[in-house]
């Protein structure tokens, strides 16, 4: 690719991250203040998501300015771990478990034993899942890093 080709792609992912951050953050204090009543914890939870979606994402820009390109993969582990997390945690939402799981737990008391250690796994499955992405991508980025790191 040409220096100028390459300079533009740059530069465009660097106005197309950045406004996406931007984006991210104006949504979001756009929606707590249109429908603010007073509820903290309600603005912190409707925030939490976005915010984190924009620093990531003026991360990955910040990262294209300094032209610190080797860094970008554990970004895109960050960002791949919150989009595992996130698909995880409503996986069984939208799969109907957790109604399922209440129909069978009225139905037999003793199911509640096992209804347990499914719940712990919808809780803390997504959380590993996110942790095990970001340790694949770490491991990724040592072998291919020209530097060795020594294990």
């Amino acid at each position: 690719m040409s220096r100028c080709g390459s300079n533009l792609l740059r530069w465009c992912v660097i106005a197309g991250f950045g406004g996406f951050g931007v984006w991210q953050l104006v949504g979001a204090g756009h929606f707590v203040i249109a429908r603010w009543n007073g509820d903290w914890l309600d603005a912190f939870v409707r925030c939490v998501f976005p915010v984190a979606l924009a620093s990531l994402s003026f991360a990955v820009a910040v990262t294209c300015l300094r032209r610190q390109y080797g860094e970008l993969l554990s970004i895109v582990g960050a960002l791949g771990g919150l989009a595992v997390f996130l698909v995880l945690v409503s996986l069984p939402s939208l799969l109907g478990l957790h109604e399922f799981m209440w129909r069978q737990v009225d139905e037999n008391r003793m199911l509640v034993f096992v209804a347990l250690p499914v719940s712990l796994i919808f809780i803390f499955g997504p959380i590993y899942a996110a942790g095990a992405f970001l340790r694949f991508c770490e491991c990724l980025w040592h072998r291919c890093s020209p530097k060795r790191h020594p294990e």
